[in-house]
């Protein structure tokens, strides 16, 4: 019995290290795959418009453009980060602390967006 429970604890802490190198492959190819050569201005409005059908108090969002200190790969080096907003420029939230944004990792952002921002790493837009 004693030989039986130190195989079956083996394979036990065998099988967690293989499940856990399977789960951290699977993330590391979703996060690689999320990570885009360029980033579209037009994919953010478009994520910006998608938030607003569900939360109907947006009036517009902010977006920002910023360096990433710690890339995972080529497509890691920059965040764009998006957050809808209401009437008076306030965070909308989900629960009063969790505001309603996302973050989009890219290498670099096209031609629209660098056109938009005009030289700024940030601007606000209010929806029409």
């Amino acid at each position: 019995m004693g030989i039986l429970n130190i195989l079956n604890s083996d394979f036990g802490d065998l099988g967690d290290r293989i499940l856990d190198e399977y789960i951290d492959d699977i993330e590391k190819k979703n996060f690689d795959k999320n990570c885009l050569p360029v980033i579209s201005f037009d994919r953010c409005h478009k994520w910006a418009l998608d938030m607003k059908k569900q939360y109907p108090q947006s009036a517009g969002f902010v977006i920002a453009v910023k360096d990433n200190p710690d890339p995972r790969n080529e497509n890691d080096r920059i965040c764009v980060i998006i957050g809808m907003i209401d009437a008076n420029s306030k965070v909308i939230t989900i629960d009063g602390q969790h505001g309603i944004s996302t973050i989009i990792h890219g290498k670099t952002i096209d031609e629209k967006f660098l056109d938009t921002l005009n030289g700024k790493l940030s601007l606000k837009f209010m929806f029409k």
